[in-house]
């Protein structure tokens, strides 16, 4: 039953998934390629234009409405100095590693569109850094993936139902960090 679900709705996951969040998908669909169940060459082509997609889509809500964001958003606001900050500091480095430093992946795209950053600039910086994050996470998620196969050997019978737990597990942990962040950022409507 999960092999279908993998199978039909797999590609579908990781080009929207990755629009969203990233490394998650990246690595369950990575593994499951590593499996036979999808085509690593599919995954890593929508991967990064679900990444890309994301991204640009990011950037450009940043040029058109970036001071409301951060001003309406307290998960982005918190993160703005430290962003800033590392944009000072390692200004060429930031621009490809932006992608795999939690918490600025949405940040960085709003500061650059905000302080004028051109579009095809960031397009071309977006589109280094999506390749340099991609190359990491598969290539380690497919060695990881053959070691575990390795490794646990016998319980390949049950990977299927191993994968099931640790895909619910994710998106119960997803699902109650989002809840956390919703309910400590919600203040009282004044009357």
């Amino acid at each position: 039953m999960v092999e279908q679900l993998i199978e039909t709705y797999g590609y579908w996951a990781v080009g929207l998934g990755t629009m969203l969040e990233g490394e998650t998908i990246v690595i369950l669909a990575t593994l499951a390629a590593h499996r036979g169940y999808l085509d690593v060459q599919w995954v890593v082509g929508l991967a990064f234009c679900g990444a890309l997609i994301g991204d640009q889509l990011v950037f450009h809500v940043g040029r058109w409405r970036g001071e409301w964001v951060i001003a309406h958003w307290p998960r982005i606001s918190r993160q703005v100095e430290r962003a800033q900050d590392l944009s000072h500091r390692h200004s060429r480095w930031l621009g490809l590693v932006f992608r795999m430093t939690y918490g600025l992946r949405t940040v960085v795209p709003i500061l650059w569109a905000m302080g004028g950053m051109s579009a095809v600039r960031f397009l071309v910086l977006d589109m280094l850094a999506i390749s340099v994050w991609l190359s990491v996470v598969v290539s380690v998620s497919w060695f990881l993936g053959r070691m575990a196969r390795e490794i646990l050997g016998e319980a390949a019978r049950y990977e299927m139902v191993i994968l099931g737990i640790v895909v619910l597990g994710a998106i119960t942990v997803w699902g109650v960090r989002r809840l956390r962040e919703d309910s400590s950022t919600s203040s009282p409507v004044d009357p």
